[in-house]
């Protein structure tokens, strides 16, 4: 068996753990782009509310109701600033997982420069083994010929 041919059980691992680094990659940029999406959701929501509270505010608002207002705001600006938090987390695990992936990638495209430099390897020392056979023959060809020509 030729190297090339060894070696493509550590050809197909290299690209089975690029493959997973990839998809676990597009998780998590999936997960970013839903917390960010949530933040901003909840950016429009506070906007929104904000609007509203100014436009009812026109009319006169009691305690209680601009006490809600306040606690509700405090909730809101507290839940965005969670999501903030989970935006940057996820942004960095993705940045994590992004270069695990280009690590398993340069891997795998290392992995496979050996194996095509193998399987380079092996079409040369072919082509030198046929060349051998082709010029044996020959040189069997002309001692024929010179035994041929010897004995007449």
């Amino acid at each position: 068996m030729t190297r090339s041919k060894r070696m493509r059980p550590v050809v197909n691992v290299a690209a089975s753990k690029e493959q997973e680094a990839a998809r676990l990659l597009g998780e998590c940029q999936r997960e970013v782009d839903l917390r960010e999406a949530r933040l901003r959701e909840l950016l429009a929501y506070q906007t929104e509310y904000a609007a509203r509270f100014e436009t009812s505010g026109g009319d006169g608002l009691d305690m209680a109701r601009l006490q809600d207002y306040r606690v509700f705001l405090a909730r809101l600006n507290e839940a965005i600033a969670l999501q903030r938090r989970l935006v940057d987390a996820a942004r960095i695990d993705c940045e994590a997982k992004k270069n695990a992936w280009l690590g398993t990638r340069q891997h795998a495209q290392a992995i496979d420069k050996v194996v095509d430099r193998f399987r380079r390897d092996e079409v040369r020392a072919q082509g030198r083994r046929e060349q051998a056979e082709t010029d044996e023959r020959a040189q069997q060809g002309r001692a024929a010929r010179d035994l041929k020509s010897h004995d007449s």
